[in-house]
């Protein structure tokens, strides 16, 4: 927390001699109603909240841009204190995954060593970084039942669960997306290629009225690591529609529990329950 891009002034701190070494953190609420920003040292906590008592938010209100540089400001109100020791008896080192940040398995290419709580020795590894087989040209997937072992290239690949990968690659241009399984490979892969973002299992959904009086819709959305898949969608055994690079599907299903199952072009599918609620249920 000490390493992160202070706002304006503050930003080249370190290359000062004056500069200041402080732990900090910022927030910001939905709507931008509150930002906040908390900073320490070894002897001060500093607290800063910018907001309206009201609880009405501004456009661009945000803890980096508002709130931060007042923290920083009071931290050069107090005198200055020596840095935290470090519990060099408490510490171990161990090799991390640099794309997880959890202790480095045997498929993690890109490790790094740190010094860590004697605690972390009891974290899991890596589960992140996966052992896959590549065609010679290293586009697509393939396995025994389509390449033989000799043509076959042993890859480690950083894949994130489908919905953590969904958001994480519109922030992130270095991370690259599973690639699919050549289309005489049959077997596919077992690692899942989608996953429901809305609704989750066993979820209740009130669904309100329109002004005319009838039922609303509940827009449905399901993350697939190759958008441009088809994806066929069911609703207690009854065919509901399909999508394609955009998954997501506007239905209406009656006040009660219900079974929706996804399947894509593939085979792959995924099977769901949840209940449509009125607001005179529990």
């Amino acid at each position: 927390m000490t390493e992160l891009a202070r706002p304006g002034e503050d930003a080249s701190w370190r290359y000062y001699a004056s500069g200041r070494r402080i732990a900090w953190k910022t927030g910001t609420s939905f709507g931008n109603r509150d930002a906040w920003s908390i900073g320490l040292d070894r002897n001060y906590l500093v607290g800063v909240w910018v907001g309206n008592a009201d609880g009405e938010g501004r456009p661009g209100l945000t803890g980096a841009e508002f709130a931060a540089p007042l923290m920083f400001d009071l931290f050069n109100l107090v005198a200055r204190g020596p840095w935290f020791e470090t519990p060099g008896s408490d510490l171990k080192e161990i090799l991390t995954c640099r794309k997880s940040g959890f202790r480095a398995s045997v498929n993690c290419e890109d490790t790094l060593m740190i010094k860590a709580s004697l605690n972390a020795l009891k974290s899991p590894l890596c589960s992140y970084c996966k052992l896959i087989f590549l065609d010679p040209s290293g586009r697509v997937q393939v396995n025994a039942d389509c390449e033989s072992s000799g043509n076959m290239i042993r890859k480690s690949w950083f894949v994130l669960p489908p919905v953590q990968e969904w958001y994480f690659k519109n922030r992130d241009p270095f991370y690259r997306v599973l690639p699919p399984f050549r289309k005489d490979c049959i077997s596919g892969s077992p690692i899942p290629a989608m996953s429901l973002i809305y609704p989750r299992d066993y979820a209740r959904i009130f669904v309100p009225r329109e002004l005319i009086g009838e039922m609303g819709k509940t827009v449905f959305e399901v993350a697939h690591r190759h958008p441009g898949t088809t994806v066929f969608w069911h609703i207690d055994n009854q065919y509901a529609g399909m999508t394609k690079n955009i998954h997501q599907l506007g239905l209406s299903p009656s006040e009660g529990d219900h079974i929706l199952v996804l399947v894509d072009e593939h085979g792959e599918y995924l099977k769901i329950r949840f209940r449509i609620i009125s607001g005179n249920q529990p």
